[in-house]
């Protein structure tokens, strides 16, 4: 398969080769579903509503954030960029986790 679905635990990012996206990125589907820095709230998105954490340590303990994508639990249908839900990140379920991004800086 392309990612991990619909599985019993998570697989090394590069499990997946084939479904790697056009700039090389791997495992950006499956395997766990990623928190985001932002508490859950309803759509639509205003930026100025104050959902997104900036500072780790603004985070009110119990407020739901937001999470994205599918895991090995989801099914195969429910896997997409798209999906979203929320959760307490003082919970620690192996189906959800985070991706660690760096800024990449252009020359010139």
């Amino acid at each position: 398969g392309l990612c991990n679905v619909a599985g019993d635990g998570t697989t090394a990012v590069t499990a997946h080769s084939d479904g790697a996206s056009a700039y090389g990125v791997e495992d950006l589907l499956g395997n766990v579903q990623e928190w985001t820095r932002s508490l859950w709230q309803p759509y639509p998105y205003r930026p100025e509503g104050g959902r997104e954490i900036v500072d780790g340590a603004s985070l009110p303990t119990g407020a739901p954030m937001a999470h994205r994508g599918g895991s090995f639990k989801s099914k195969p249908d429910e896997v997409r960029c798209s999906a979203r839900g929320n959760y307490v990140p003082e919970s620690r379920p192996t189906w959800r986790g985070f991706r660690v991004a760096v800024e990449v800086k252009q020359d010139g």
